[in-house]
C-alpha cells in the first residue's frame, strides 16, 4: 500500500479486523497482544452504533 494512503487505512474498521484475524491465526498471538486492535473495534462498535441509533430516531419522528 502507498504511503501517502496507510494512515488512511488505519480509519477502517476492517484494517483492525484483518490484523486481529493475521495475529491470532498467523502469529499465534494471544488476546492480550491483540488489545489494541480489539480496542480499536470496539471503538468503531461503539460510534457506528450511537450513529445509527441517532439517526433510526430522527427517521421515526
Amino acid at each position: 500500500m502507498p504511503a501517502l494512503t496507510q494512515p488512511a487505512a488505519t480509519l477502517i474498521p476492517f484494517t483492525c479486523f484483518v490484523d486481529i484475524v493475521r495475529g491470532i491465526l498467523l502469529k499465534a498471538n494471544t488476546l492480550a497482544e491483540m488489545a489494541p486492535q480489539f480496542g480499536a473495534l470496539l471503538v468503531f462498535a461503539c460510534v457506528f452504533t450511537a450513529f445509527s441509533i441517532a439517526r433510526f430516531r430522527k427517521t421515526i419522528s
